[in-house]
């Protein structure tokens, strides 16, 4: 007889076990009461009954497989399985005696079930980590790197490559430097802590990015969120902000070039107009002194300056503040600055029969029109163009904003310049995507001439930036037709 290793063992009080013992016939000759409740059978019942009559759902699973193989081959065995009929996890060690099998068993249905929304909780959060752009590593007091999961950057070092290495092995000096410092005050304060740090780009012969333009062969951005964690440790989630901050430095450019802009303008033209006015009201004066009469040529032209000064500062205020925020300016404000473009560059540009409008979210109205008028801007400044065409519309649920040109059409180089970028950015911050691309000849804009004859071009350049309608319509607006007024209600 095989005498059980358990039993000279004392069992501790946190964990319970149950026993039955059953002969070589499977007729159950002992249940203690821990097996009875776990079995939910009473001990009187089970005591001389098969156990595969009082529990046949058993038959051909572990239990049967693996109490079968501890009888035939007299060998202990343990295991852990699942008994659907009582919704029970055991772990089970059996070993046979003479002339039948003792069973101690226990049960762990609650660690299990812990283990369960452990992993379901790990895998809902490498999810999550997967799908954001994010890196998260578990670094020790010391610095050790004791887990890793990576996000969708896809310049995330090798897992293997740190996984327990220190982090002045894994990241340069200076990086791994402010990470220390980090850790100590997070450790010590428990807040937050964030820390930006340079990390070497690609090589100038690996691929370039989806602009088409060449990634920084010196450097990257890096920003990490360094948190506190129960135990020895902090949890640092890491960001490539590399593009992020490109796209800052490039919004401050266009305010720079816009600040200049306004300053040119100012200088050239109102300021231009009124040094005319104060001139011509000096020479009046002079002439009032003298006693000479006051010529009413003159006064009428110092009112047309005035007039023409009063245009220019409307449309520079209009390009200052270009949307009104009431629901139906934004057709309106682009065909404002059509006009306005068309005074000041002497290009013909015009809103091509547009839909109606209505209802868009401020912010929606700001982004797609400072895109038109970086569009019209560009080809106006650049395309040596004679005509600009703006259209306005509503297609499939999409709302579409497109201007068109009829000139030289992109360069290689103005392919990744600074407005095109700029576009892109705005086009991202409402979640509108663009496109940008010379277009095949085709006919002029205004295709027939007053004369009859279509005349073509060779390319010019289509921005077609397209958002779906329910991103631009306020919250309590249930969908497009609230946004296009319809021929039936004009």
């Amino acid at each position: 007889m095989i005498e059980s290793p358990w039993k000279h063992e004392s069992v501790p009080e946190s964990f319970t076990v149950a026993v039955f013992v059953v002969d070589d016939d499977w007729r159950f000759r002992y249940v203690d009461a821990a097996a009875s409740g776990i079995l939910q059978r009473p001990a009187d019942e089970l005591e001389g009954s098969r156990v595969w009559d009082a529990f046949p759902e058993a038959v051909d699973t572990v239990f049967y497989q693996e109490y079968q193989r501890a009888m035939e081959e007299g060998i202990a065995v343990r295991f852990e399985a699942f008994y659907d009929p009582l919704n029970v996890w055991v772990q089970v060690y059996a070993y046979p005696i003479e002339d039948g099998l003792t069973v101690i068993f226990q049960d762990i249905t609650q660690r299990k079930n812990a283990e369960r929304d452990a992993e379901r909780l790990q895998a809902r959060n490498r999810a999550i980590v997967q799908a954001l752009p994010d890196d998260v590593y578990l670094i020790s007091e010391s610095g050790i790197i004791v887990e890793v999961e990576h996000g969708g950057s896809e310049s995330s070092p090798d897992r293997d490559a740190i996984l327990g290495r220190s982090i002045d092995d894994v990241f340069p000096t200076r990086a791994a430097r402010l990470f220390r410092e980090a850790i100590a005050d997070v450790r010590s304060s428990g807040a937050m802590r964030v820390v930006s740090y340079k990390l070497p780009g690609k090589r100038a012969d690996e691929p370039v990015d989806d602009g088409g333009e060449a990634l920084d062969a010196k450097e990257r951005s890096m920003e990490a969120r360094i948190v506190p964690v129960e135990g020895d440790g902090v949890l640092a989630i890491v960001r490539d902000v590399t593009t992020q901050r490109k796209l800052e430095r490039q919004v401050l450019e266009v305010a720079r070039r816009e600040r200049e802009r306004i300053g040119r303008d100012l200088h050239d033209g109102i300021g231009s107009l009124l040094s005319g006015i104060s001139m011509m009201t000096r020479s009046l004066a002079r002439d009032a002194e003298d006693g000479r009469d006051v010529s009413v040529e003159q006064l009428r032209e110092i009112s047309r300056l005035a007039k023409e000064g009063v245009m220019q500062a409307r449309a520079l205020s209009r390009g200052l503040n270009p949307i009104d925020v009431e629901p139906d300016r934004f057709v309106a404000s682009v065909r404002e600055m059509a006009s306005n473009t068309e005074t000041m560059t002497g290009v013909r540009c015009f809103l091509d029969d547009p839909d109606d409008i209505r209802c868009l979210k401020p912010e929606v109205a700001t982004q797609l029109y400072w895109i038109a008028q970086e569009a019209v801007n560009n080809a106006a400044r650049h395309a040596d163009c004679d005509e600009i065409a703006i259209g306005v519309w509503v297609e499939n649920d999409d709302l579409i904003v497109r201007v068109r040109d009829d000139g030289k059409g992109l360069s290689e180089a103005s392919s990744t310049g600074l407005g095109q970028q700029t576009m892109r950015y705005r086009a991202e911050v409402i979640g509108a995507s663009i496109d940008i691309y010379n277009r095949e000849p085709t006919p002029i804009l205004r295709a027939v001439e007053e004369n009859g004859e279509e005349t073509t071009r060779e390319s010019g350049v289509d921005v077609i930036c397209r958002l779906p309608i329910w991103k631009a319509i306020p919250n309590d607006v249930s969908g497009a037709e609230e946004v296009v007024e319809t021929e039936a209600t004009t």
